[in-house]
């Protein structure tokens, strides 16, 4: 019990001073709001009385106002206070005109990776959110040919005996493709019995392939145990 009150003292002590923070925040952005709106007036004061100078002929002292006035404006470019938004690896953001992907942040710096495929490093606090997904380009249906021919790889049969389990299912991986162009919907495989390691990597690559709708074993005529009846 006397932990969990220190626990939830702790909280509340933190959830002040987040207040605090905040409370002192908002008072440091008005006070550079009401700064600048200050220096937005003296600026203006500055110009009205370097044009009534310069109506009256006197060019020196205008010259003087005027430089006063531009001081002033480079005063006011104070920025208000800003912190880096809450972003993370994958959202969509914006730098200045370029657009793209984070992709890392370390500490103050992240790096985006354009639209266009570029990888650009800048500063977190620079970074803006950005919710627009690039338009994927238009491919005109008139520039597309897809042509299928039946290969000449496309046999009915496949036998594999001799080989090693790899080499067996790249083989097996090649001939059910050419067979699927070529039409057909049922094969057959020749593995052999023999140590029963290539019947069973046979089996299981055939458990995993998503062309097979399934398999048996042959009848006695055409290879038995031996080999596999396999429909695509």
């Amino acid at each position: 019990q006397e932990k969990i009150k220190i626990l939830d003292e702790k909280i509340v002590e933190h959830s002040k001073l987040n207040l605090l923070l905040k409370e002192q925040k908002e008072t440091v952005d008005t006070q550079i709001v009401d700064e600048k709106n200050i220096l937005h007036k003296e600026y203006k004061d500055a110009t009205q009385v370097a044009r009534k100078a310069i109506k009256v002929n006197k060019t020196k002292e205008a010259h003087q106002l005027l430089n006063v006035a531009h001081q002033k404006m480079k005063d006011i470019k104070v920025e208000q206070h800003q912190e880096p938004l809450d972003l993370k690896v994958g959202d969509r953001v914006k730098y200045r005109n370029t657009k793209g992907v984070l992709v890392s942040i370390k500490g103050k710096k992240a790096q985006f990776e354009s639209d266009d495929g570029m990888k650009i490093q800048v500063m977190l606090i620079d970074l803006k959110r950005s919710g627009n997904i690039p338009k994927p380009k238009q491919i005109s249906k008139h520039s597309i040919k897809v042509s299928v021919q039946k290969p000449k790889s496309g046999h009915i049969k496949l036998d594999l005996h001799g080989q090693r389990a790899e080499e067996a299912t790249a083989n097996l991986d090649k001939f059910i493709s050419d067979s699927l162009l070529a039409g057909f919907d049922e094969v057959l495989v020749y593995h052999g019995i023999g140590t029963g390691k290539l019947s069973y990597a046979v089996k299981v690559f055939l458990e995993q392939h998503p062309s097979v709708v399934s398999f048996e074993d042959a009848l006695t005529g055409n290879g038995g145990y031996g080999a596999k009846v396999i429909k695509l």
